[in-house]
């Protein structure tokens, strides 16, 4: 009976011990507290970040829901880059450092700050839709993509993207520069029309009645600009986009022109 009673007694405590590890009542304010520390868990949403320019605050890239605040932001060196009141990094000088958060989020920060920029090759020639590998030097070394932007004159032409330029559809020159921080490098980008390309005259009638409007169509490559002109403006001139006026009886050769390529056709203005 001794052994009975001993035998009731610890499996009553056992259910006890049970109740007490699945009653959320009881463990709610651990729940909350832990949810708490959560909430304050800085998440980064990329691994790496490349900054161009000292003494400027930029924001951290943290992923929605987190805060970066500057007591939960460390620098494993503060002389290179360090953590503001607005909980902003702020890079100081060259050099490479980790960020982290007290919850284990971190984010390797690469500082460079071009001396001067040069662009390797400045002059292509392209053929369209063409591509060619490019460097972007600072002090004679190589810049990584992310420390540096494009901007282009002409997209319709050329357009650079990380290390490579790209031609467009469109022949033409274009201007490409690349910067960093306060400093910008610049190259030439020409793209010669394609081999392959022709132009022609679409039009119903090879005649305009006197006081009537021919309007005319050119069959170029898309996204080409084209040029309109008449032989004879006194018998057919040139309005805009293909149409021509008959202002006189007689002939006169219309032509359409397009990236060095030209098409022509004999109109005649009649009554």
């Amino acid at each position: 009976m001794r052994i009975a009673g001993i035998s009731a007694a610890l499996l009553s405590i056992g259910l006890q011990g049970c109740n007490r590890s699945t009653d959320t009542e009881i463990e709610a304010p651990e729940l909350a507290e832990g949810s708490q520390s959560l909430r304050r868990y800085i998440a980064f949403r990329q691994r790496s970040l490349i900054l161009a320019e000292l003494e400027t605050p930029v924001p951290p890239p943290v992923t929605v829901g987190s805060t970066a605040a500057p007591d939960l932001l460390s620098s494993s060196d503060p002389s290179v880059v360090s953590v503001d009141g607005y909980g902003n990094i702020v890079a100081h000088r060259n050099g490479d450092v980790l960020l982290s958060s007290p919850g284990g989020g971190s984010l390797h920060v690469t500082v460079r700050v071009a001396g001067s920029l040069r662009i390797v090759p400045e002059k292509v020639r392209l053929d369209p839709d063409g591509r060619v590998n490019v460097r972007v030097l600072s002090d004679g070394h190589d810049l990584p993509e992310g420390a540096y932007r494009w901007e282009t004159t002409d997209p319709n032409v050329a357009a650079g993207y990380g290390g490579v330029v790209r031609a467009g559809l469109q022949a033409g020159s274009a201007t490409l520069t690349a910067r960093s921080g306060k400093q910008a490098a610049e190259m030439s980008v020409s793209v010669d029309p394609s081999p392959h390309a022709r132009i022609h005259i679409v039009s119903t009638s090879a005649t305009v009645k006197l006081g009537g409007i021919a309007q005319l169509r050119a069959d170029a490559p898309t996204g080409s600009p084209v040029e309109w002109t008449s032989s004879n403006a006194e018998v057919l001139q040139s309005l805009r986009d293909g149409a021509f006026y008959g202002r006189a009886r007689g002939s006169a050769e219309i032509c359409v022109s397009t990236s060095g390529r030209k098409a022509c056709r004999l109109m005649r203005v009649i009554r």
